[in-house]
């Protein structure tokens, strides 16, 4: 008997672009953390629909709430891991990897590299915490992705779509894990079994580059599933810039999304407004939505449209007259600040030269606002 207390997660989720396909290449997206954590990530939501949208059986798969794990299946189907063909996992956090062996068991997958066979799926990885590090993920997965998928997303879907065969698979992501010609020849994948990718080479082994996508306006990155059982609860996230241009030392987006790039206010409310009738609750995402470029049309737009608007974070030396009380008419109670280090002289040698008066000002204008 189902517990009346366990929420209904498929039932309460709005599809905006649709639901799974049902065409070939069986993937399982896994997040291995909570349900509630993965569909507050823009990453598990973008993967799911462009996989769908392009023919792939792409479900989710998230961390079961009980310790030891029983059996982990997929979220749509309830299809144990090991009957997919291909293992996806995205990964924001280095601590979420400790779930990954244990999950990948319980999901009949042998979680080491070396014990799977050609019936196993294969397992791909890739996020923010992979393109960081993926060295510790090297014995667990067949290949990680490196940086940001868009560059590359149409020859990975036909090849988890079209493949006959895990062999065909390997040489289709060794040919997609090869430089061409040229310092910004096509690179992006590491495959830890190949001889030349092995740690032990040093300094000779052969580097993989990060992969970034130079107009982030050909694409949207939003979520295609709303649902109330997440930290941002029938809300509709949209990414409204990628990368920095601040130069904090510390700050791996800084490292792993330069350069910096922008999507247009008019693509940004065209997208919006197919989510409108679904919620009229809109985040924004970026690494300082207060750096966007054209924040007083873009917010000027979504007021017009009744929206109630929130942003993930501001820079308090940014922040205007404008941005705040936009936010405080469009319902948004908090604002979050990072100024990091207790001291102006401190900020400057972390690379984030935020002054106290900048924080003050800020404050200020978020009161007023009625933040």
């Amino acid at each position: 008997m189902a517990r009346s207390d366990v929420p209904d997660y498929l039932h309460d989720e709005t599809h905006i672009t649709g639901g799974p396909s049902r065409d070939h290449g069986r993937c399982v997206l896994v997040f291995p953390n909570s349900y509630e954590a993965g569909m507050s990530s823009l990453s598990v939501q973008t993967l799911y629909s462009a996989l769908s949208v392009r023919g792939v059986t792409c479900e989710r798969c998230f961390r079961p709430p009980e310790r030891p794990f029983g059996t982990v299946r997929s979220f749509e189907t309830g299809t144990l891991l090991g009957g997919f063909d291909f293992v996806l996992v995205t990964s924001s956090f280095e601590l979420d990897w400790l779930n990954l062996p244990a999950m990948l068991e319980a999901g009949g997958v042998p979680p080491l590299r070396s014990e799977r066979t050609e019936i196993h799926p294969m397992v791909i990885a890739g996020g923010p915490a992979v393109t960081c590090n993926p060295e510790p993920l090297a014995d667990l997965v067949d290949a990680c992705w490196i940086g940001e998928i868009e560059p590359l997303l149409d020859p990975l879907a036909a090849l988890l779509r079209d493949a006959a065969s895990r062999e065909e698979v390997e040489e289709g992501l060794r040919a997609l894990s090869v430089p061409a010609d040229g310092p910004t020849g096509r690179a992006g994948v590491y495959l830890p079994h190949l001889p030349e990718h092995a740690p032990e080479l040093a300094d000779e082994r052969t580097r993989v580059r990060r992969l970034f996508a130079e107009d982030v306006s050909a694409f949207s990155t939003e979520s295609a599933i709303i649902t109330p059982h997440t930290t941002f609860a029938n809300r509709f996230l949209i990414e409204i810039s990628r990368g920095c241009r601040r130069t904090c030392k510390f700050c791996l987006a800084r490292g792993i999304y330069h350069p910096f790039r922008a999507r247009p206010p008019q693509m940004l409310l065209e997208r919006i407004d197919q989510a409108l009738p679904h919620t009229d609750r809109v985040g924004l995402v970026g690494t300082a939505v207060s750096d966007y470029p054209w924040a007083g049309e873009l917010f000027g737009g979504l007021l017009q449209r009744g929206a109630n608007v929130s942003v993930s974070s501001v820079r308090a030396e940014s922040v205007t007259e404008g941005l705040l009380p936009a936010l405080g008419r469009s319902g948004q109670e908090m604002l979050t600040l990072a100024p990091e280090a207790g001291t102006d002289e401190l900020r400057r040698q972390i690379g984030k030269p935020m002054t106290e008066e900048d924080v003050r000002q800020a404050l200020e204008l978020a009161l007023t606002a009625g933040l």
